[in-house]
């Protein structure tokens, strides 16, 4: 990037966790960063602006320098002494306004803000369009690499997203997992209120046995109907009877659907 003094390189360390010693990490990195392009170039290498993307729970409590990780050398030492500053970006807790325009570091801030998956997703998806170009690509796969290994199960979301074959449809992709995460959501919970309303009615083996065969139904109307079942029947042997010819009944109508 460019400032009104000439160029300046940015360094970029993500982190999901604080790390005491993330000033020396830093101090290292930028280190080996001036040794390998001076090893190429006699010109002066332009300074370096570390930055450090902190999107984890929690504040950041780490030193942004790394003289507080050492004791204090006294004045006669202290100009031998290694000296850095890193500025650390709070993603998570970044209230400030963001630029407009294309803007990848905007763009992961409000994607780090957002902790409801379905609006992650769209967010995601919103980002892919933005970015179509093929170069971009590989920044879409980060971000949906850091979704599903990060983002998602820090905030309690245990949602497994596949390998990204498709770069060009990943943000289709992204909304169809998480509204097919979302079904089998509501389904599971639809599922447990039945064999709770089974227990209390019909008995508990009665409840595991439905609750068994619930798992290989998924759509809506057929629980709802299995739900008014339960309210119906006064003996458990006749509702799962129904129950599975249900069952054999949805699984011959999905052999039969079409891909």
């Amino acid at each position: 990037m460019h400032d009104r003094s000439g160029s300046v390189l940015v360094t970029l360390e993500f982190q999901s966790t604080v790390d005491r010693t993330m000033a020396a990490r830093v101090l290292v990195c930028t280190a080996m960063l001036y040794q390998d392009r001076l090893r190429h170039s006699f010109a002066k290498h332009p300074p370096v602006l570390p930055i450090v993307v902190y999107y984890g729970p929690g504040t950041w409590t780490a030193h942004e320098e790394v003289a507080g990780l050492c004791a204090a050398p006294g004045a006669s030492r202290a100009p031998y002494q290694p000296a850095q500053r890193h500025f650390v970006l709070d993603v998570g807790r970044y209230t400030g306004p963001l630029p407009e325009g294309p803007n990848w570091m905007a763009e992961l801030v409000r994607l780090a803000r957002t902790r409801d998956f379905r609006a992650a997703a769209v967010e995601y998806y919103d980002i892919c369009a933005r970015w179509p170009e093929s170069e971009h690509h590989g920044l879409v796969k980060s971000l949906w690499t850091w979704l599903g290994q990060v983002h998602f199960p820090m905030h309690g979301i245990e949602l497994k997203l596949p390998e990204l074959v498709n770069v060009r449809e990943a943000g289709i992709m992204m909304l169809q997992v998480v509204d097919d995460w979302s079904a089998k959501l509501r389904a599971e919970g639809q599922t447990e209120v039945m064999r709770r309303q089974a227990a209390r009615k019909l008995g508990p083996e009665t409840a595991d046995r439905l609750a068994e065969q619930l798992e290989e139904i998924s759509d809506p109307e057929r629980l709802g109907d299995v739900s008014e079942w339960i309210l119906e029947y006064e003996r458990g042997e006749e509702l799962l009877a129904r129950v599975a010819r249900l069952c054999k009944t949805a699984a011959a109508e999905d052999s039969a659907s079409p891909d």
